[in-house]
Formats: structure tokens, sequence, C-alpha cells
């Protein structure tokens, strides 16, 4: 039934969004789970990528283009 949310693999319970109750986000890279002050900002929109993903992803496209 779609009134409940859904049962979330971040934290295990249920909830809308990518923001756990406790206020966390899951990386959607490395899986892990992160305070929002630590994910990443892309084109000034915070996304659910850690910084350390990111900037791994930015570092990787920026050899690709060479």
């Amino acid at each position: 039934m779609l009134s409940e949310p859904p049962v979330r693999l971040c934290c295990f319970t249920r909830h809308w969004g990518v923001v756990c109750p406790d206020g966390r986000v899951m990386c959607q890279i490395c899986f892990d789970r992160f305070e929002q002050d630590q994910l990443a900002v892309d084109d000034g929109q915070k996304i659910n990528v850690c910084q350390t993903c990111f900037d791994h992803e930015q570092g990787v496209r920026a050899r690709n283009e060479i």
C-alpha cells in the first residue's frame, strides 16, 4: 500500500526521501551513511554523494578527458 513509506536499506526504517529520521543520508556510491554537512554540492545543490566519493569521481572524469 502506498500510504506507508517503504523500508529503506539505509537505516532499515520507513521513511520517504533520502534523509533518514536521524538526519543522515546514504551515499549512493559507497553506501556509507553521512551527516548532511558531509555531502557534496554540485551546481549549488546538495546531492546524496559524500564529498570523498564526489572528489574521486571528479578526478576520474578529469583524467578521462585528457
